[in-house]
């Protein structure tokens, strides 16, 4: 699997990139990973499936599909109320397109340490 460069915002911050496919982020703040395709796809909404696959520091196995944002870009979210480092990897269809499949990333999760209490207790 190939480790990749990726955009990444966190929806409570602003947009950051990510050089070594390694996101920090805090319990229960949503992620956003953007992926983009190598190749256009006919009817992407349609025949392409990608999804995420979070593996958390327990071991426990989360997957999440993406979603098509037009165009080339395809984005999935995700928050995790495990603290350490959690990781993923992309599973699409087009087994092909090296852009959407066969990715791998880590995301470190921190304690939450602002004031908002729907991040505080997820």
């Amino acid at each position: 699997m190939k480790l990749t460069t990726i955009i990444l915002a966190v929806c409570a911050g602003p947009w950051l990139l990510a050089e070594e496919a390694l996101v920090r982020t805090e319990a229960n703040v949503s992620v956003e990973i953007t992926l983009t395709a190598t190749q256009r796809h006919e009817d992407p909404f349609n025949t392409v499936t990608l999804d995420v696959v979070f593996t958390d520091p327990a071991g426990a196995v989360r997957r999440v599909p993406a979603f098509w944002a037009g165009g080339l870009t395809w984005k999935v979210r995700h928050a995790s109320s495990s603290v350490g480092t959690h990781l993923w990897s992309s599973e699409c269809n087009d087994t092909k397109d090296v852009g959407l499949h066969g990715l791998e990333g880590r995301l470190e999760v921190q304690p939450y340490r602002g004031e908002n209490p729907l991040f505080s207790h997820g």
